[in-house]
């Protein structure tokens, strides 16, 4: 007698950002110390992106710093924002583009909130036009509450909003992709909350257009982007020019794994 059967999908474990190739344009990993420079102890001085492109991120103060069991046992870079402007300051190259789709990852833990905004990621080409901000708002900032990212387009400007209040203490993993089609328009953003797919809405205005050389992560140098929002850990960081379904899969499946969320 025969049997049919079907296969059980197998998850690809063995996937990393650098299976992507040259579609991986940024991957920052905190728990690489081959790619973290330190001025003294755990003081920060620069950190080092793993892909080919071979970006570095400096720090703007002493405030940055690594900690050792920052999110379930692995190390992640701590940014102080309770102290002043705490960041890393990366290429001036720009990462995104209004007409092509890009999708950007991320693990974070938030400490403390001291006031309403944040500066988390900032991705800029160094003008008032084409600046996608990644940032997370307490409850003290109403209408932004959560997880927000906004565009920036000449004369347009966006702003995305995941409204969900993240607890102090909360560790997450978030992937938000773009396709490229309409910055002004919500059905071209996905965002995806450790693995579950979110609802997105819109609204414009929210942050003032600022003009910003480069990337940066946290607050630095004097970004009009720059938060005043306590404490919050950095997982990973990456970025890619693509965006597709098995691209997601694979992030999310390969942070899970990794930080145990």
């Amino acid at each position: 007698m025969l049997r049919f059967w079907t296969p059980i999908p197998v998850l690809n474990t063995s996937w990393t950002p650098l299976s992507e190739g040259a579609n991986c344009k940024l991957w920052m990993d905190p728990t690489d110390n081959t790619k973290i420079t330190y001025t003294s102890s755990n003081i920060v001085n620069t950190w080092l992106d793993k892909s080919s492109n071979n970006y570095t991120f400096t720090a703007n103060s002493n405030e940055v710093v690594t900690t050792p069991s920052g999110i379930n046992g692995l190390q992640v870079i701590n940014l102080d924002q309770g102290t002043g402007d705490s960041g890393l300051i990366g290429p001036a190259n720009k990462f995104v583009s209004t007409t092509s789709p890009w999708t950007i990852a991320f693990v974070v833990k938030i400490n403390t909130y001291t006031n309403g905004s944040q500066t988390t990621f900032l991705f800029s080409n160094g003008s008032s036009s084409d600046i996608y901000y990644v940032g997370l708002q307490s409850s003290a900032e109403t209408g932004y509450v959560g997880l927000n990212f906004a565009s920036s387009t000449s004369s347009e400007f966006l702003q995305g909003l995941y409204n969900h209040t993240f607890s102090t203490g909360t560790s997450f993993a978030a992937v938000i992709s773009y396709s490229g089609s309409n910055p002004t328009s919500t059905s071209s953003y996905q965002v995806w909350i450790n693995g579950v797919s979110q609802t997105v809405t819109t609204s414009p205005g929210g942050f003032s257009a600022a003009s910003q050389a480069g990337t940066s992560i946290g607050a630095a140098f004097g970004s009009a982007y720059a938060g005043y929002v306590g404490t919050w850990y950095s997982g990973d960081l990456m970025f890619f020019s693509e965006q597709n379904s098995t691209l997601t899969s694979n992030i999310n499946t390969f942070l899970s794994n990794k930080w145990a969320l």
